[in-house]
């Protein structure tokens, strides 16, 4: 005979304690874009997902994914089908502004790109068309053609710009 917790064990009521429920971890990186997403997992699937903070950051209650909205720090709340609860810290980071600069430089010629954020690197997706410091952001054309350059921050974002290589000028014409 049970009684709100407690059991009657030889003529006596002993209250009960359900063991603690273990939740599973939860599995994902804990950084994110500001506007990019992450997806996060948890073995005990068909549980519910929610962010502390929404202008930090938002998750599908279902999905999981998580949207970085603004910087900062978010808690997220995985609670379970079994109603165990498990949290993660995600953090927002800063994205990189849109590159500035010319869309275009001549074979043999250089053009300067910059972005807002810094301490970034910068590299170039075709190297045989366009070439890119590093650390300077200043682009030489090699060849006609195009490349995608991209700026990536120390916090892993980044932000991309098409670059096109136009053939040298004939002297002369």
């Amino acid at each position: 005979m049970t009684k709100a917790g407690l059991v009657l064990f030889n003529g006596k009521y002993i209250n009960i304690t359900p063991p603690p429920c273990l939740a599973p971890p939860i599995f994902g990186s804990h950084s994110v874009c500001q506007g990019t997403a992450i997806s996060l997992a948890d073995v005990d699937t068909g549980g519910t997902w929610v962010s502390s903070n929404t202008t930090v950051a938002i998750v599908g209650s279902a999905s999981g994914i998580v949207i970085g909205i603004t910087p900062g720090n978010d808690t997220i709340t995985y609670t379970s089908p079994l109603a165990c609860v498990n949290t993660f810290t995600v953090t927002v980071n800063t994205a990189p502004a849109p590159i500035s600069g010319l869309d275009s430089v001549c074979a043999g010629a250089t053009i300067i790109l910059n972005d807002a954020v810094t301490g970034g690197t910068w590299s170039s997706s075709n190297t045989l068309k366009a070439t890119i410091g590093s650390v300077s952001g200043i682009v030489t054309g090699v060849v006609a053609g195009t490349a995608t350059i991209t700026y990536l921050t120390s916090a892993g974002c980044l932000a991309t710009k098409a670059i096109t290589v136009n053939a040298t000028a004939n002297p002369g014409t």
